[in-house]
C-alpha cells in the first residue's frame, strides 16, 4: 500500500449522531416520499455514520441520498458540509492515491462552501471541524478545525447558535484534542473535563479521561 493510501486507513469520526435505523426502512419511506428533502437529509446522515463505521454499501447509498437532497435544494448547508465529509470517507476507502485526492478536494470544497454559506451554523462548522481534526497533517487543516471550534464557541456562548448536548460533548471533546495537537494543553484541559462531566459515562469521557492522563504524565 502505498502512503497515501496508508494516511487515509484511519477511521474519521465526524460526528456521534446515532444510527436511526435500518437502510430497508429509509428505501420504503424515501421510495414513498423521493423529493422529500428532510428525509433525504436525514437518511444520508445516517447512513454517513454508517459508512464511516466501513460499511461499503451505506458508502453509496450515502451518496445518492445526500446527492438527491442537493439536487432539490442546492444551497442545503448540511447536506453540503455532510456530502462533503461523505468524500473523505471516500477517499479513506480508495486505494488509489491520485483517487485519494481528487475526493479530497471535493471534500474540501463541499465544505468549505457550506461555511462560507452559513459562516454561524454551528452545526455545520462542528462537522468540518471534526472531520479536519482528523485528517494527515500534509492537508493542512488543523488550524481551519482550530478556527470552526472557536467560532463555535462564540456562537453557542453568545447565544447567536447552539448546540444539543450530545453536539456539544462531541464540540468539547474534539476542540480539547484539537488543543492539544497545538500544545494547547491548559486550554484543552478544560474542554476535557467538561466532557467527562457532561457524559461520564460515555466513550468520548473515557477517550477525555486518557487524554487528561497524559497531560498529567507528560506523555
Amino acid at each position: 500500500m502505498n502512503r497515501i493510501a496508508i494516511i487515509f486507513a484511519i477511521l474519521l469520526p465526524l460526528t456521534a449522531a446515532p444510527l436511526l435505523q435500518a437502510q430497508t426502512d429509509w428505501e420504503k419511506q424515501i421510495k414513498a416520499d423521493p423529493d422529500n428533502v428532510s428525509l433525504l437529509l436525514q437518511a444520508g446522515i445516517d447512513c454517513h455514520q454508517r459508512a464511516n463505521m466501513g460499511d461499503g454499501r451505506s458508502l453509496v447509498t450515502a451518496e445518492k441520498y445526500l446527492g438527491k437532497a442537493l439536487e432539490l435544494d442546492p444551497r442545503n448547508g448540511l447536506a453540503m458540509v455532510f456530502y462533503g465529509s461523505l468524500m473523505s470517507i471516500n477517499a479513506r476507502e480508495e486505494t488509489v492515491g491520485w483517487k485519494q485526492m481528487e475526493f479530497m478536494q471535493i471534500a474540501f470544497a463541499k465544505m468549505d462552501k457550506a461555511v462560507m454559506l452559513y459562516p454561524d451554523d454551528a452545526e455545520i462548522r462542528l462537522v468540518r471541524g471534526i472531520n479536519h481534526c482528523y485528517l494527515p497533517e500534509m492537508f493542512g487543516r488543523l488550524d481551519t478545525a482550530l478556527s470552526d471550534f472557536a467560532c463555535i464557541e462564540e456562537l453557542v456562548t453568545s447565544g447567536r447558535d447552539s448546540l444539543s448536548g450530545t453536539d456539544y460533548v462531541n464540540f468539547a471533546y474534539h476542540y480539547g484534542i484539537t488543543l492539544t495537537m497545538k500544545k494547547r494543553t491548559d486550554q484543552s484541559a478544560r474542554y476535557l473535563r467538561q466532557v467527562v462531566e457532561m457524559a461520564p459515562d460515555s466513550p468520548l469521557a473515557e477517550q477525555a479521561r486518557a487524554a487528561l492522563r497524559g497531560m498529567e504524565s507528560g506523555t
